[in-house]
């Protein structure tokens, strides 16, 4: 028997991207997909901005094929701060107690009004002791409200809500199933407005990094580069990604202006990954990658991942969200000549549907 999962919803910094599947035993399919792109912020306020965002996220869902009002939403990055902390190793039913208690002054913000999960990365070496690391999650209860409120806005009803770097992991999850993956390592890379790296082996979450760096820091670059707004200079990257070497209307000393801007971002996010990486390796003392994954809307442009990689020294993969599935209904807001990469989050949310049990939770990993 088929059953309808959740609409998965990811607001990112330019689009919000919507993903309704369908579950039939272990197998997956598309129901509904659509892309809305976000008010430009020049000239709106902020209220005026979040009121033309719901009125066109509403009308996507009408125009859709989505069903029912069920969703699953992910929290924003200014909405959920994300901690690492080390505690000792104890029982499952001392774990709680200790974490939380751990947790007390790692945030700005008072955890007793707040909504606090985790994640157990593993054991680790910590001086002459063994000890737990573990990936904190929290978010001020005043934002979920707020959050939930804009779904109900929009007719919606949250089932749960999300982190979407456990929702972007969530979504390739479903193909290790294999003994030989259980000691894999694998590095996620989301590139959006901002860029998040995620490092798992196996199954779990070891690692979990937001970077400042990505679409929002690149077009301020190319910008101020070629005097060009924001908007005019995400425009450009946009054309360009979709237009080869050859193509009339980008010359190519555009084309190379725009990479010379985007160098020195290239080289100060290549230099935070390998960061990240090196806490991997020192920490976990684990087998080395063998590739790195990306993901995410900034894929468009490939020679950005390809740069990165040449950097890192590893091989570039671009994920593949969709794959194995059947996707005919796609719909007309999603560019099939592509990976498809950027609807990793919002298919990870609706694929989370299948595993509640029923039970709504507000924040989630």
């Amino acid at each position: 028997m088929r059953k309808v999962l959740p609409i998965g919803i990811d607001v990112g910094a330019s689009r919000a991207k919507l993903v309704q599947l369908a579950a039939s035993g272990s197998k997956y399919s598309v129901i509904a997909c659509a892309k809305v792109d976000l008010p430009n912020l020049s000239g709106m306020t902020a209220a005026a901005r979040e009121e033309a965002l719901l009125g066109r996220i509403t009308e996507k869902l009408k125009s859709g094929r989505f069903r029912g009002s069920d969703c699953i939403s992910a929290l924003a990055a200014a909405e959920v701060a994300i901690r690492n902390v080390r505690v000792p190793c104890v029982d499952a039913e001392e774990l709680e107690r200790v974490v939380r208690d751990e947790a007390k002054n790692k945030f700005s913000f008072n955890l007793a009004e707040a909504t606090l999960n985790y994640l157990v990365a593993g054991e680790v070496h910590h001086g002459e002791d063994k000890r737990l690391e573990v990936i904190l999650f929290a978010a001020e209860n005043q934002a979920l409200e707020a959050h939930v409120a804009r779904l109900r806005r929009m007719k919606l009803n949250p089932v749960s809500l999300d982190v979407p770097q456990c929702a972007m992991f969530r979504t390739f999850e479903r193909y290790l199933r294999r003994k030989a993956d259980e000691n894999e390592v694998n590095v996620f890379i989301d590139m959006g407005g901002i860029t998040t790296v995620v490092i798992t082996r196996g199954r779990d979450v070891l690692f979990i990094k937001n970077l400042s760096r990505g679409g929002v820091s690149f077009n301020e670059s190319v910008s101020a580069r070629l005097g060009l707004t924001s908007e005019e200079a995400a425009a450009l990257r946009l054309k360009l990604s979709r237009s080869s070497n050859a193509d009339e209307t980008t010359d190519s000393a555009t084309r190379q202006a725009v990479l010379d801007a985007l160098r020195p971002e290239i080289d100060e996010l290549a230099e935070e990954i390998s960061k990240c990486l090196r806490y991997h390796s020192v920490t976990f003392r684990g087998a080395r990658p063998e590739c790195l994954t990306f993901v995410g809307g900034e894929t468009h442009e490939g020679s950005i991942p390809a740069l990165l990689g040449e950097r890192l020294g590893l091989p570039v993969v671009i994920g593949q969200p969709f794959r194995g599935l059947d996707t005919a209904n796609l719909g007309s807001d999603v560019d099939r000549r592509g990976m498809l990469s950027e609807w990793t989050v919002a298919f990870g949310l609706s694929l989370k549907g299948a595993f509640l049990n029923g039970r709504s939770r507000r924040l989630a990993s």
